[in-house]
């Protein structure tokens, strides 16, 4: 699994609430669950979680809940 969608995995896991995806992203880097050498890695990680909803639909393990904000 992509490193970006394992690490929105274990973030929206432990806080068990939706977050925006700039969210995510900082709780996952702080953390270390996810390293980067990105200059952009907010928007990464957006990138991977809609691109995840689009492709599996129904399956994916993310839910839109508001404008760039995800759950699982």
């Amino acid at each position: 699994m992509n490193k970006f969608k394992t690490a929105a995995i274990t973030i929206l896991s432990e806080v068990k609430e939706p977050l925006h995806y700039k969210e995510i992203t900082r709780l996952a880097l702080e953390k270390g669950i996810l390293e980067t050498e990105g200059a952009t890695p907010d928007a990464s990680m957006n990138a991977q979680i809609v691109m995840d909803i689009k492709n599996k639909g129904k399956k994916s393990d993310f839910t839109k809940t508001a404008p760039s904000t995800y759950a699982l």
